[in-house]
């Protein structure tokens, strides 16, 4: 029983103390900020631009026509 416990907090120490991935979850945590952020600000220039594009469109067709 007493091998049982130290192989349990044995393996609970070096999983605790275990930096392997750790880089790359921080990676991961970043990418997906990024995501979001970039997200966010197409999300919120997609009315302005669609308002010029649609500015443009009527002022060409006005001197076109």
């Amino acid at each position: 029983m007493l091998k049982l416990f130290v192989w349990a907090e044995n393996a609970l120490y070096n999983l605790r103390n275990d930096l392997k991935g750790v880089t790359s979850m921080e990676y991961g945590i970043i990418g997906a900020t990024t995501v979001v952020v970039v997200g966010g600000v197409v999300a919120g220039l997609g009315t302005p631009l669609n308002t010029i594009w649609t500015n443009i469109q009527t002022a060409l067709t006005a001197a076109a026509g």
